[in-house]
């Protein structure tokens, strides 16, 4: 995996992997697009009084757009099926990914502080 270093990194691997895609359609690329500029406007007014505030929608936005390359492969979803699956899990990515069940207790970390 190569470091990301920017937004432009940042965002790039997602929008390839959108494209790279044979799943690839209108309504991906809007909720794509659409977490893109919420990610925009959140960072122009990350400041060290809105941290707390809006690192756990950001964290959010990165659990909406990872779970979304890996759905948009999965033939047995349409493309709105893809984005309800995202908006509904999005929240319980990282629980899943440090293999927490989604009824056990978490540490104590921002990483589970999603919105």
């Amino acid at each position: 995996m190569v470091p990301i270093r920017n937004r432009e990194q940042y965002l790039y691997r997602f929008e390839e992997l959108l494209k790279e895609s044979s799943r690839s359609s209108n309504a991906l690329q809007t909720y794509l697009y659409k977490q893109f500029n919420q990610f925009d406007k959140l960072i122009a007014h990350l400041s060290r009084e809105t941290f707390w505030e809006i690192i756990p929608v950001v964290l959010g936005i990165n659990s909406k757009l990872v779970l979304l390359s890996e759905l948009v492969d999965c033939e047995e979803f349409s493309s709105k099926e893809i984005i309800r699956l995202t908006e509904q899990d999005y929240i319980y990515y990282f629980k899943k990914l440090c293999g927490y069940n989604l009824n056990m207790d978490t540490k104590h970390s921002i990483l589970f502080n999603i919105e």
